[in-house]
């Protein structure tokens, strides 16, 4: 999910000390008091805070031991990976870098997200000044042990959008919706069984709704929002790819939703909502159809023992 700083800012929900070096970091002076056990020795040594640099990134973590190599690896190629996806080119390096801040504490975490981040895993910052970007921040709350597969590609691909998108902060669906089809499968997976739950009862966005939302809706939504957004996303980026929808988007921004729509997919908002909405029904119809013969299967098996 994305924080906006008064510039621009990205959060992403689970249904973003060097503090002197840094100075922007505002946590890890009560945490770095903490101590960690010594495993050669009797004595303890204090937890403190470390940084392991990449080409383009700033990886900040708190204990006795910085983070590992392949951590390291895995940023520079995640990042690799989602500027070809969505934006069909190596990506620029990055000045100034992202910093990575693995924040040790579910408190710690707060701290610095603040209590909208409550719900969430991680939180991507993007700063814009003058058209550029002046600052990439992903704050993560490390207490738990798979924020890696859960929420790293996800953000990284807020920080990667933003370049394309330097001038004008995304809609908020698109953004969401793009960094969803990074999660793993069983995360798109809670966001779909929400977005299903919401339409059998008829509590989605309309998609005019939808496209006009200029920022996350009120948090009882907040399920419904994050699954119809990538659903749709999935969606459009299913008909020409994924570089035609980054067109649309630049589109959009400029000239609006129906013009962009038009030009691109040869669909007007209405009919969109329409074909869109189709989909789902026909993708619960043939779920439900096929059910009863792979439970009659499974029955058969387990009777053969």
């Amino acid at each position: 999910m994305a924080r906006w700083a008064p510039l621009a800012r990205t959060w992403l929900v689970l249904a973003p000390a060097l503090v002197g070096a840094l100075g922007m970091l505002s946590t890890g002076r009560s945490d770095a008091r903490a101590l960690a056990a010594c495993p050669n020795c009797s004595r303890s040594i204090p937890a403190t805070w470390h940084v392991v640099e990449t080409a383009n990134f700033r990886i900040l973590s708190f204990g006795t031991h910085p983070v590992s190599p392949e951590t390291a690896r895995a940023c520079e190629s995640l990042r690799g990976q989602l500027a070809r996806q969505w934006l069909a080119d190596d990506p620029k390096p990055w000045s100034p870098k992202c910093d990575v801040v693995l924040q040790p504490t579910d408190e710690a975490y707060l701290r610095e997200v603040g209590g909208g981040g409550r719900n969430t895993v991680a939180s991507a910052l993007i700063d814009r000044r003058d058209s550029r970007i002046c600052r990439r921040r992903i704050d993560v709350r490390a207490s738990g042990s798979d924020w890696q597969t859960l929420a790293l590609a996800h953000e990284l691909a807020h920080v990667v959008l933003a370049d394309r998108f330097v001038h004008q902060a995304l809609p908020r669906w698109v953004d969401e919706g793009m960094a969803i089809l990074a999660d793993p499968p069983e995360k798109r997976e809670r966001h779909e069984r929400a977005l299903k739950r919401a339409v059998a009862r008829g509590a989605q966005f309309r998609l005019a709704e939808l496209l006009a939302l200029a920022d996350y809706p009120a948090a009882d939504r907040w399920g419904t929002f994050y699954g119809q957004s990538a659903s749709l996303v999935e969606y459009l980026v299913a008909q020409q790819g994924h570089g035609r929808f980054v067109e649309f988007v630049d589109l959009a921004l400029e000239h609006g939703y129906e013009n962009a729509l038009r030009r691109v997919y040869s669909v007007g908002i209405g009919e969109l909502e329409r074909r869109w909405h189709r989909t789902l029904t026909a993708a619960d119809s043939a779920a439900g159809a096929e059910a009863p013969n792979h439970r009659a299967a499974s029955s058969v098996s387990s009777s053969a023992g």
